[in-house]
């Protein structure tokens, strides 16, 4: 996955999919259910996750306390972030 969010080989995201992180390690499987809120809880638990195996205590905290709003939809800025967390190989351990 790129850090846009993207699937890397073009193809459409489906229900347990895994994807590599940056850290070289994959992310639970994503989620079967269709609604957003769905996979928000997977894009936090996945950051939260690598955060806490990295060491990272800073950005799990901030991670692990992202709220989706009622329709199951996070921040513009929360999705980003995370995603750039997990899977932008260009950002430093």
């Amino acid at each position: 996955m790129s850090e846009s969010g993207r699937a890397t080989d073009g193809q459409p995201i489906r229900a347990g999919d895994r994807f590599l992180t940056r850290f070289g390690t994959p992310t639970t499987p994503y989620p079967r259910q269709q609604h957003e809120r769905h996979a928000s809880q997977w894009l936090i638990d996945n950051a939260t996750a690598c955060a806490q195996a990295a060491g990272d205590g800073m950005n799990a905290s901030v991670f692990r306390n992202e709220r989706p709003n009622k329709a199951g939809y996070l921040p513009p800025a929360s999705v980003a972030c995370m995603q750039l967390y997990l899977f932008c190989p260009d950002l430093h351990r």
